[in-house]
């Protein structure tokens, strides 16, 4: 009976200590993109402008330190590499060919956050980004549904393009967070 115990728990520690080899990944001192070498410890990082693609921007997963990311004005539209940035502050994605903005659900910190000229119809993953103050969407699709922003206690302005948002949404925004001050255009 002990010794089935003992197997027992041996191989219960054998798998948590494979488990944890298989989920940590090794993370380098520098990445490169687009030809520059950039230290992971960084904490403020401008990529604009640079016709970056999806597979460009995959190291970035690295650079959990980063506090401002600026990648607009490329050619990105898939956001996972940022998924645990979970430090972002500042996020500048303007001018991405961007829809899916699934992957920010989890960056908690995010306090400004730049969505214009993108193709962003669905703005529900924002829901749980409680720090959010500054959201910008001018110049992209018309939003379906913005109900998931009555919550976002924390947020100050709200820049869309005008009729991007319907004058009843923009009345229920204003009654679920009287003090935002919207912008429509520029």
């Amino acid at each position: 009976m002990k010794r089935t115990l003992y197997l027992m728990f041996m191989i219960c520690v054998t798998m948590l200590l494979i488990s944890c080899q298989k989920s940590t990944e090794y993370a380098p001192a520098e990445i490169t993109i687009n030809g520059e070498t950039y230290g992971t410890d960084l904490t403020e990082l401008s990529l604009m402008n640079l016709s970056l693609t999806d597979s460009d921007i995959e190291p970035l997963k690295y650079m959990t330190n980063l506090i401002y990311l600026n990648i607009g004005y490329n050619e990105i539209s898939d956001l996972s590499a940022l998924s645990g940035l979970t430090s972002l502050e500042n996020l500048f994605l303007a001018e991405n060919p961007v829809s899916d903005i699934n992957a920010l659900s989890g960056l908690v910190n995010l306090t400004t956050l730049n969505l214009e000229r993108t193709q962003v119809r669905d703005i529900s993953a924002l829901g749980g980004l409680a720090n959010l103050t500054i959201l910008h969407l001018t110049e992209s699709p018309p939003i379906s549904d913005i109900s998931v922003l009555y919550g976002l206690f924390n947020l100050e302005q709200l820049d869309v393009g005008e009729g991007q948002i319907s004058e009843a949404q923009k009345e229920e925004l204003l009654a679920a967070l009287p003090d935002i001050w919207i912008t429509e255009g520029y």
